[in-house]
């Protein structure tokens, strides 16, 4: 009796926090979506059991207190119909096609983590109800974004890393993109501050974000940055950003990386990775991937119009690479993923999928494009544009930026037309 006491005092703690969250979210489930999203850059800190993280418990907290406050309050829901069908769409021929997958278990999971992140994407539509949330949310991003950069950074220089991580669970590539996302938000949010002090400090938590970015090496975060706003310019018609401002930003950033490798924070091998960046064989085709991608294309063509079943690359690979004949080429092994979204939906979903996929992003695009107009609506694009240009090198699609950023340019066209109606 007297165990069984002590070990309930000593969960009561853990019971009365577990308790306050509860009631905090009940009350604020928004507040709970703040913390999900504030936790993404860093996400691998915070790993449990089995591999999940706190993003995944508080994904059910909030999803739960939102569902009792929405059917308890009668709520009406507003959401995008033409995306979330797609994305619907794309989940349901997913687990169709654990029928036809060799390893059905593997396409099963990636379907259940689909449909979780769908889940996420439709919970952002529904809870970015005016603009006063939405900012909020793009300011809790930037700022822990800033603060995960710094600590990257902090983590970088005294342990004589090659790339900047977080965690050694973390891959640099994925922290680089989600950086990126804080980073992209920079313009907008400058925008929205008026007192000076508070603009410097934007400006000095962009460069923060910047450094971290270079240091993580990821290239296809650096092209993928370059690319979006080069395409959201033209785009925008230069609203996003005057060609003066362009020069001036490249030109500092320039003489940054110079000065950087001078004093030592950057080495040879990280200015090499910048200097390689737009040379195929001096990047060995890109770590690879441009054998990986060859051996992809054998698979997309056997397999043409339902693919090989969602997760099934990396299973079937090896079945292609003599097809290929790239057998013992630099990067070409069993089980090696497709590193490209593009490749992955098409090889996986076949054609059918690549089209559901294809009028899912098109769909989200099509929605922002009436409002160019608007900042709000060109940090949107801004911010897709980002995740397709930084996804064609990278299987980003199951990752959970890769959904927030799609659920916020959903979103923000619907807290547009609010306003205007």
């Amino acid at each position: 009796m007297i165990g069984l006491v002590s070990e309930l005092v000593q969960y009561a703690p853990y019971a009365l926090i577990a308790l306050i969250v509860v009631l905090v979210l009940l009350k604020w489930p928004f507040a709970g979506l703040l913390a999900m999203i504030a936790l993404i850059p860093g996400e691998e800190l915070t790993t449990f059991f089995a591999g999940r993280t706190s993003i995944w418990i508080l994904g059910i907290a909030v999803l739960g207190a939102w569902a009792l406050r929405a059917s308890l309050a009668e709520e009406r829901i507003q959401i995008a119909k033409r995306p979330t069908l797609m994305a619907l769409l794309w989940l349901m021929w997913g687990l169709l096609s654990v029928f036809w997958a060799q390893d059905q278990a593997a396409a099963l999971g990636r379907a259940v983590t689909l449909a979780q992140l769908i889940t996420l994407f439709c919970l952002i539509q529904v809870m970015i109800t005016d603009n006063q949330r939405l900012r909020m949310l793009l300011t809790a991003y930037f700022v822990v974004s800033v603060f995960f950069a710094l600590l990257a950074i902090g983590t970088y220089m005294p342990a004589d890393l090659k790339r900047a991580i977080l965690t050694e669970a973390q891959n640099p590539n994925a922290l680089g993109r989600g950086l990126g996302i804080g980073l992209l938000m920079t313009p907008y949010l400058l925008r929205q501050l008026r007192s000076v002090r508070w603009r410097i400090a934007a400006w000095l938590g962009a460069c923060a974000l910047g450094l971290a970015i270079l240091l993580t090496g990821s290239r296809g975060a650096w092209v993928g940055l370059v690319a979006a706003v080069g395409l959201t310019w033209l785009l925008s018609r230069g609203k996003l950003l005057k060609l003066r401002s362009a020069l001036v930003a490249s030109i500092v950033i320039i003489i940054g990386i110079a000065g950087l490798y001078r004093v030592g924070v950057i080495d040879e091998w990280m200015v090499q990775r910048v200097l390689t960046l737009p040379s195929v064989e001096a990047t060995r085709g890109g770590s690879g991937r441009t054998d990986i991608w060859a051996v992809g294309w054998e698979m997309v063509k056997s397999n043409p119009l339902i693919g090989v079943g969602l997760q099934n690359f990396p299973t079937r690979f090896e079945d292609y690479i003599d097809v290929a004949s790239l057998r013992g080429a630099y990067g070409v092994y069993p089980g090696r993923d497709p590193h490209s979204i593009f490749l992955s939906v098409q090889a996986e979903l076949g054609i059918i999928g690549l089209v559901v996929f294809l009028m899912f992003l098109w769909a989200i695009f099509w929605n922002l494009s009436p409002h160019r107009g608007d900042s709000r609506a060109i940090l949107g694009i801004l911010l897709l544009t980002f995740m397709v240009f930084s996804g064609i090198p990278a299987t980003i699609l199951y990752r959970k930026f890769f959904w927030f950023v799609l659920g916020l340019a959903t979103a923000i066209p619907i807290v547009i037309t609010r306003e205007e109606t």
